[in-house]
């Protein structure tokens, strides 16, 4: 029991997921007029047994073997033509597939090429990199104008406010001195 328990853990843990294959069919043809079809194949084995399938004018299926142009990336270069019809497979080493994407059955169906292929390819994808997000301190932020606008409004009504304040208190109060007339004397 101990024994068998210590294989199982010393046993290394096979792959038994097949590739993921990711394809997008060329609507451009490049500058010498052939489609290049890519196939992004991801696994976390070896892969082998890579076929494009072709059909003939005759319905049968032509196999061409992709050439591996970058890792993860197979392309194959053919001449561009409407009406081509394919699917692609793969199998990784340790038997796992095949994964394919169209089959004899539902295959993709190129139209006529239009306008030309880029020279980038999708393995050279350059790397965006996006800059930190710097964070400015509230303190260093200028104020909303809104803000800016009561905050002046305030100091011109406090100002009106205490100068008007300030004009009474320093006005010279009047004092009155009240006679009595009495209702005896008259002049």
């Amino acid at each position: 029991m101990i024994t068998l328990a210590a294989i199982l853990w010393a046993a290394p843990a096979a792959d038994l997921n097949p590739p993921r294959v990711g394809h997008e069919p060329p609507t451009a043809a490049d500058l010498q007029g052939n489609w290049r079809l890519w196939f992004e194949v991801r696994d976390e084995s070896a892969l082998f047994g890579a076929a494009l399938y072709i059909e003939a004018a005759d319905g049968q299926w032509t196999t061409i073997e992709p050439e591996q142009v970058a890792p993860e990336w197979f392309e194959v270069i053919i001449p561009a033509k409407g009406g081509l019809r394919y699917f692609f497979e793969v199998f990784d080493e340790h038997g796992n597939g095949p994964t394919r994407v169209g089959s004899s059955e539902v295959p993709f169906v190129l139209k006529a090429p239009v306008g030309k292929l880029p020279v980038t390819r999708p393995w050279n994808k350059s790397v965006e990199v996006t800059p930190p997000k710097v964070v400015v301190p509230w303190w260093l932020k200028p104020p909303p104008r809104r803000v800016v606008y009561a905050a002046l409004g305030t100091a011109a009504l406090t100002g009106l406010a205490y100068g008007s304040w300030s004009l009474l208190k320093a006005r010279p109060v009047a004092k009155v001195t009240l006679i009595p007339i009495g209702a005896s004397e008259s002049p």
